[in-house]
C-alpha cells in the first residue's frame, strides 16, 4: 500500500510478457536471414517463378535433417515441396556409398544446378520429384503436375534432338534416366520378358525406350571422346547393362568393355561377367521357345556352367574389406532372420546382392535347359541346390538395407557418416538399390517357396517406399520369369 498513490495499491501488469513480448528488441530481418543461412544452408525460400535454382540451397538440401526443418516448409510451392522431399529421400551424397555402388542420382543435383531453367533436365527432375511426392504423400494434384512436367521434358528433349536447342550429352543422359524412372513409377505398364517355353518375343516397354535413348547418347559420346569418360557415363552404363539382362538382349560390343568406362578391381571383373550373362540369357531366349534341339541347349548349359564357376570364384577372391560381418538380427524387424550380413558400406552390399541375383539367374538357366533336354542322365538337383543356398544368403543380406529398430521402438539407419531417423520400414534411396536384384530373385521359378514369399514381401515394401508401380507388378509375379 502506497499512501502517495490516490489509488492506494500499486498494481504492475505482467500481461505484456505473458503474451510473449520479448524483453530485448528483435534483431533486424536482415540479421535473422543471415544467421539462418549460416546455420542451415538448406532452407529454401519460396519462388513464384518455378523450381528452386539456388546453388547452395540445392546442394544442402540433400541433408535430410535440414530438408525436414519446419522453416523450409513455409511458403513453398508444391513443386518446391516435392523437390525437397525427393532430394531428402532419394538422393545419395557422394560419401554415402562406395563408388561401385553409385547410381545416376548421385550426380543429378550438381548437373541440375548447371543446367538452365527450362532445360530438359529441369523438367525431368520436376516430373520425377512431383510424381514421387504425389505417390508417397497421396497427393493427386502433384501427380497431375508431374505428368505435365514430363510432357514438357519430352518436348524439350525432342527439340534438342532435332537441333533446335542445345544441351550437353551428360544432361541428356541424366534426363533419359530420370524419365525412365518416372515411367516405372507412374505408368508401370506390364512388360513381357519371359523365358517360359510358350513365351513370345521380348516386348520393350516405355522405360526401355528411354534406356535406348541413353544408349544412343553413350554411343555418340564414345565416338566424340574416345580417350576418356565421365562418372555419369560410367553409372549410366552400369544400369543399362543390368537393364539388358532384364530385357534379354545382348550388350552392344562397343559398350561391353567396362574398363574403358573407368571400372576397375572387383567391380570390373563382375561387370565383365554381367555382360556375358546378358548374352547368355539372350541366347537362351533365342532357342525358339522350346523347339530347339538338345545341341542348342547343351551349348548354353556349358557356357552357364563356366559362368557359374567364374562368379563363385569372383566372390571367393574378394578383398577383405568386401567381406561381410555376421550380426544377430534382433535390431531388424524380421523375426525369421536370425543372422544378418552387414558390410562396410551399402554400396558394397548392393554389388554383392547383384552378384547373388546374377548367379541365381545363371543356375535358373541351367535348370531350365536341363529340363528341356531329352537325355535321362540330366539332373537339375545341383542347380536347384545352388539356387536355394544363394536365396538363403540373399535373405540374410537384405535386412541390412532396412531401418533398424531401437529399444524404444524408434527406427534409424546409418548411411555413410550420417544417421537417418525414420518411421518407415526402409528409406527410398536404399529401396532403389534392392530393386534390380530382388526383381531377378523373386522371378526365378526354381526358388524355394518360403524364401520366394519372404523376398516378395520385402519387394512389396521396396515398391511402396519408392512408389514404383512396375516393381509392385514384379512382386506379384506379373512381369518377368527367369
Amino acid at each position: 500500500w502506497d499512501p502517495d498513490e490516490q489509488s492506494g495499491l500499486v498494481f504492475k501488469s505482467e500481461n505484456v510478457f505473458a503474451q510473449g513480448r520479448p524483453r530485448k528488441p528483435r534483431a533486424s530481418k536482415a540479421k535473422v536471414s543471415h544467421a539462418t543461412q549460416a546455420a542451415s544452408p538448406a532452407v529454401i525460400t519460396s519462388s513464384s517463378s518455378g523450381p528452386v535454382s539456388d546453388v547452395t540451397t540445392a546442394l544442402a538440401v540433400v541433408d535430410p535433417i535440414a530438408a525436414s526443418s519446419p522453416r523450409s516448409a513455409l511458403g513453398l510451392s508444391l513443386e518446391e515441396h516435392a523437390f525437397l522431399h525427393w532430394t531428402a529421400q532419394c538422393v545419395f551424397r557422394h560419401d554415402d556409398l562406395s563408388e561401385p555402388g553409385h547410381e545416376y542420382n548421385v550426380h543429378v543435383l550438381q548437373h541440375w544446378i548447371e543446367a538452365k531453367p527450362g532445360s530438359s533436365l529441369h523438367f525431368a527432375l520436376s516430373a520425377l520429384s512431383l510424381a514421387f511426392f504425389g505417390r508417397s504423400r497421396h497427393a493427386p494434384a502433384a501427380v497431375k503436375d508431374a505428368e505435365r512436367a514430363y510432357c514438357r521434358a519430352l518436348a524439350r528433349t525432342q527439340r534438342v534432338v532435332c537441333g533446335e536447342e542445345k544441351e550437353t550429352i551428360n544432361h541428356l543422359l541424366l534426363t533419359a534416366m530420370l524419365m525412365g524412372t518416372f515411367e516405372n513409377m507412374v505408368n508401370g505398364h506390364s512388360t513381357s520378358a519371359s523365358a517360359r517355353p510358350d513365351a513370345g518375343r521380348v516386348e520393350a516397354s516405355k522405360v526401355f525406350t528411354h534406356y535406348d535413348g541413353a544408349l544412343a547418347l553413350l554411343k555418340l559420346q564414345r565416338q566424340e571422346t574416345l580417350a576418356s569418360c565421365t562418372p555419369i557415363e560410367r553409372v549410366v552404363r552400369r544400369q543399362l547393362v543390368r537393364a539388358n539382362i532384364l530385357r534379354g538382349s545382348t550388350v552392344p560390343e562397343w559398350l561391353a568393355d567396362g574398363e574403358s568406362y573407368g571400372e576397375s578391381g572387383p567391380t570390373l571383373e563382375l561387370d565383365a561377367m554381367l555382360v556375358r550373362v546378358g548374352r547368355l540369357r539372350a541366347d537362351f531366349l533365342a532357342t525358339g521357345a522350346g523347339v530347339s534341339n538338345d545341341k542348342d541347349y547343351i551349348s548354353i548349359i556349358v557356357e552357364a556352367d563356366v559362368l557359374n564357376v567364374a562368379l563363385r570364384q569372383w566372390h571367393a577372391g574378394l578383398p577383405e574389406d568386401w567381406k561381410h560381418e555376421t550380426v544377430f538380427g534382433g535390431q531388424y524387424p524380421f523375426e525369421l532372420i536370425a543372422k544378418v550380413h552387414e558390410r562396410r558400406t551399402h554400396g558394397h552390399a548392393a554389388v554383392i546382392l547383384r552378384y547373388r541375383a546374377t548367379r541365381i539367374l545363371v543356375n535358373s538357366i541351367i535348370d531350365r535347359c536341363l529340363s528341356c533336354t531329352a537325355s535321362p542322365q540330366n539332373n537339375t538337383d545341383t542347380a536347384r541346390e545352388t539356387i536355394a543356398e544363394l536365396a538363403g544368403t540373399v535373405c540374410q543380406d537384405v535386412p541390412y538395407f532396412f531401418n533398424q529398430v531401437g529399444s524404444n521402438g524408434s527406427r534409424w539407419l546409418s548411411i555413410g557418416k550420417h544417421i537417418i531417423n525414420s518411421q518407415d520400414d526402409i528409406t527410398p534411396k536404399l529401396a532403389g538399390l534392392l530393386a534390380w536384384p530382388l526383381s531377378i530373385v523373386v522371378s526365378c521359378d526354381a526358388l524355394p517357396a518360403k524364401q520366394r514369399e519372404w523376398l516378395r514381401e520385402r519387394l512389396r515394401t521396396v515398391a511402396a517406399a519408392y512408389g514404383d508401380a512396375r516393381l509392385q507388378q514384379v512382386a506379384e509375379g506379373g512381369v518377368f520369369s527367369f
